[in-house]
């Protein structure tokens, strides 16, 4: 469980690259540097770099007849089967067992190295390159959106280690304990995103498993660079075996052959995802867990427009084009078939509109003309692939109303395109409806909104259309329509957008899968996808009291009766058996007791070397070294372990404040079990024992005194006639409402002024108390109280 506190983090923001900009000039010589040369890429198996002379290469798309952009070192399967795969295993231990903060402190370093300028212009330029991207959409993905999935992803675990069992018995305690799989992670990763990279291979790791890693052979580089972040960050060696392949039989088929496997991360083609489902499936016999499988695959996506959207057509229209068009339309959401009323479209503005925003997409030549909203396709394939569609789609008759031209002299370039469907050539199989391309094409598709029930009509053809369930828009302005969209479309998509374009999912706040043919739908960028890694365990033990005197301990026992074969009660003289058998002893004693209990024979001898939480009043770490190891005891005895806390009242509905302190020998894997204990009864503070006499007695008898407060309001009300239970609730929840705004972050001085108003009664009763010396005497009491703490370490 984390000690630490990882609030929701803040979207990293990207940069503009403005003309004359110092970021456009890092980002050109950048650019120039890895154009000027080709990079070598090694494999990594247990942090060793292979150059094993076995070279593929990674093309530059921008100029596929220049040099290459990479060329990069491949192991053989008997490489993977033989050091990949032992040498991740033999890091598991280690890795999974090391406490969260340590691997979030990785995590959170990495986030920083990305945006240094050691490794931005870096990413840039080879995602830039190497993917075929314009530099504002290689900023928001190998930038940003890494720096997001390595931050998010450690708020999210966090949250995760806190899901914790609501129902805590008095007799034993329980914990769900989230291990990282048995066995290791098989993360295969696509071309289109360099945060995809981060994603699939990082986020499996955070929660304690090891990975092989096959990265695209179209985004080995940049996926390198991350690699190298995470290195540098403090990566252990063997967590991450880097092994990029052009033919990723080489990694998959010994890594899915393995009986150690227990985990699949993939984004990609659904046909690849379906092949490794039915070649897990084949293998289940021989798998010593039953493996977990994350895939996110392809999608068909859509825009629906409603009639109520008629003013709306430029709206419409640019939304269109940029989800279509952005990155050559390679996004996993990216919109393929658009479908229109009638009643807009006969009237020309939507298409003409279409039509404008399109024109705006150009694409240049280079990689270093900034100023093009778009880049070439990834490969020859797509390329080809983009060419045949078109093809194919004015073979059925369908009409092209934009684009469609293709130019390959040089890079990969393509003009997108905008069809119109032609109902009376539609097939149910029609390519143009059916298939996805990952191209800048999508299809116009008009409806007749003014027949009775024709949207509901296009609604249900929506969802019947397509195998895939990823991504889809609805633009309206009409309550009914978005509802009646919304229900019939529910199993249509993994991520349904209401006015606003199917791309451009943000981590944080739009976790991102679809089903059917999309994937298996466990929301990457969430905490459901960190849980779907972890393989849990529940940990219930044993309490062990004592108690002062024989009747105290039947009293106990008799309290505890219902969970007797979950709780030993014992007396006071069998304290040391009771440390014994104990992982970790409370020490809840009255203070002047102190000494009584540690002269117990053998308890000194038992307790050294334990986990102690003390909850003793005003007993200072130094007082219990020495009472455990005697007067020329010091802290810094290797085996002490003692945190020093004290929780308040509250404690009794789970709304205690509990501030601790440890000495500095305390192990990290102790505090964090110190932090979860106390985490259940309320918030955890962790203070300098220096502070924490006064802080102490704050958190102690900050409740008393307010009682004393609301307690002589109540007399207030009792000498004016009106009965104590008529206004007990009134006063006690107005109070409660005060103080929650001042962790809102005013001052109280401040909030005290805002209800004061000039002549009012809250002045009257401030003047009265300001002259009776309230407030020096609220002073008073608490330092009195502090300085009574401070004595009773010294009182033996």
């Amino acid at each position: 469980m984390p000690t630490a506190q990882y609030p929701e983090p803040a979207n990293a923001v990207g940069l503009s690259y403005e003309p004359g900009s110092d970021e456009r000039k890092h980002l050109r010589a950048a650019l120039e540097e890895m154009e000027s040369r080709t990079a070598e890429v090694p494999s990594v198996i247990n942090g060793e770099r292979i150059y094993s002379g076995q070279k593929s290469k990674q093309p530059n798309p921008w100029n596929h007849h220049g040099p290459s952009l990479a060329e990069y070192h491949e192991v053989d399967a008997d490489a993977v089967k033989m050091k990949a795969v032992p040498g991740a295993l033999a890091a598991r231990n280690q890795w999974a067992n090391m406490p969260f903060h340590h691997r979030a402190a990785i995590y959170k370093k990495a986030a920083k190295l990305v945006e240094s300028p050691k490794y931005r212009w870096k990413l840039m330029a080879a995602t830039m390159i190497g993917q075929g991207k314009t530099c504002e959409q290689a900023d928001g993905d190998c930038i940003t959106e890494v720096i997001d999935t390595l931050n998010f992803h450690v708020h999210f675990c966090a949250q995760l280690y806190r899901q914790q069992p609501p129902k805590q018995f008095d007799s034993s305690s329980s914990k769900l304990d989230y291990r990282a799989l048995e066995g290791f992670v098989l993360a295969v990763s696509p071309f289109n995103f360099t945060a995809l990279g981060a994603h699939i291979a990082f986020t499996p790791a955070l929660v304690g498993n090891v990975i092989i890693w096959k990265p695209s052979p179209m985004a080995v580089l940049s996926n390198y660079i991350l690699y190298e972040i995470m290195e540098e960050a403090g990566m252990p060696k063997g967590v991450i075996q880097f092994l990029p392949v052009a033919d990723p039989a080489t990694v998959v088929n010994p890594a899915l052959s393995s009986p150690h496997f227990a985990g699949l991360h993939y984004t990609g083609s659904s046909t690849v995802l379906r092949s490794l489902f039915t070649q897990i499936g084949m293998n289940t016999s021989m798998y010593k867990n039953f493996p977990r499988i994350v895939g996110e695959s392809g999608g068909k996506n859509f825009h629906l427009i409603h009639n109520s959207c008629t003013e709306d057509t430029d709206w419409v229209a640019s939304a269109a084009i940029r989800s279509a068009y952005e990155f050559q339309g390679q996004k996993c959401s990216a919109l393929s078939r658009l479908y229109v009323p009638k009643s807009m479209w006969q009237q020309g503005d939507l298409k003409h509109a279409l039509l404008r925003e399109a024109a705006k997409m150009t694409h240049g030549s280079d990689v270093e003309e900034l100023h093009h909203p778009l880049g070439p396709m990834i490969s020859g394939a797509s390329f080809s692939r983009f060419e045949e569609f078109v093809q194919r789609a004015k073979e059925e008759g369908h009409v092209l109303l934009y684009g469609g031209e293709v130019n390959g002299s040089k890079g990969f370039f393509v003009q997108p395109a905008i069809f119109e469907v032609d109902e009376t050539k539609l097939t149910k199989d029609s390519d143009i409806m059916t298939k996805e391309l990952f191209g800048p094409l999508f299809v116009v598709h008009p409806y007749d909104d003014m027949a009775p029930a024709g949207f509901k009509d296009v609604c249900r053809l929506i969802d019947r259309t397509s195998e895939y369930a990823l991504a889809g828009s609805l633009f309206a302005r009409d309550r009914e329509a978005i509802w009646t969209a919304d229900q019939i479309l529910r199993d249509s998509v993994g991520m349904f957008c209401i006015n606003d374009k199917s791309t451009g999912a943000v981590i944080g706040a739009h976790p991102f899968g679809g089903a059917r043919s999309s994937g298996t739908n466990d929301k990457a960028n969430s905490m459901n996808v960190l849980l779907r890694f972890t393989s849990i365990r529940v940990s219930v033990k044993r309490l062990i009291a004592t108690v002062g005197t024989a009747p105290s301990k039947s009293r106990v026992e008799e309290a505890l009766s219902q969970h007797a074969s979950k709780v030993t009660v014992l007396t006071c003289e069998e304290n040391s058996r009771a440390v014994e058998e104990a992982d970790i002893v409370i020490l809840a004693v009255k203070p002047f007791k102190r000494t009584d209990v540690f002269s117990t024979p053998g308890f000194k001898e038992a307790i050294a070397g334990k986990l102690v939480l003390s909850i003793m009043a005003g007993i200072t770490l130094a007082e219990l070294s020495r009472l455990t190891y005697g007067e020329a005891a010091s802290q810094r005895t290797h085996s002490f372990q003692v945190v020093r806390a004290m929780p308040n009242m509250a404690a009794r509905i789970r709304q205690a404040v509990t501030l601790y302190t440890s000495c500095t020998t305390v192990t990290p894997d102790n505090l964090e079990i110190a932090a979860w204990t106390f985490d259940q009864i309320g918030e955890v503070h962790r203070i300098p024992e220096s502070s924490f006499d006064i802080c102490a007695v704050l958190v102690g008898c900050a409740g008393s005194l307010l009682l004393l407060a609301i307690d002589g309001l109540l007399d207030a009300a009792v000498a004016e006639g009106v009965r104590r239970p008529e206004v007990q609730n009134l006063v006690v929840n107005s109070a409660i409402g005060m103080m929650k705004l001042v962790p809102a972050g005013d001052h109280p001085g401040v909030l005290r002024e805002k209800i004061a108003s000039p002549g009012g009664c809250s002045i009257r009763a401030l003047l009265e108390l300001e002259k009776l010396g309230v407030r020096s005497a609220f002073t008073s009491a608490i330092l009195a109280a502090a300085e009574k703490s401070k004595r009773m370490s010294s009182s033996r």
